[in-house]
């Protein structure tokens, strides 16, 4: 983002498939109108619907930021390793 913000993207757009934002569009729908299926009369406007949601989301996903630094894998693997070492001994 330009201007006055400063950070990074949360997720580049290679990071959150547009199936994912598609599953969770449709998740949104299901719980708005309380159905699993649409009916086959309406599928073209549930379809619709599903990608506008997507889409929309997709826009929130980029417009996400954070100035906090990246996490090591690694690092934070050793950590996790350590606290459940010493949770276990303790038992």
């Amino acid at each position: 983002m330009e201007g006055t913000r400063s950070g990074r993207s949360l997720l580049a757009a290679s990071a959150r498939p547009r199936a994912g934002v598609l599953l969770a569009g449709c998740a949104i729908l299901v719980a708005v109108l309380g159905v699993l299926f649409a009916h086959r009369s309406t599928a073209d406007a549930f379809d619709h619907a599903v990608d506008e949601v997507a889409h929309i989301a997709g826009h929130l996903l980029a417009a996400l930021e954070t100035n906090a630094q990246p996490r090591d894998r690694d690092v934070e693997a050793a950590k996790a390793k350590a606290r459940s070492a010493e949770r276990f001994a303790r038992a």
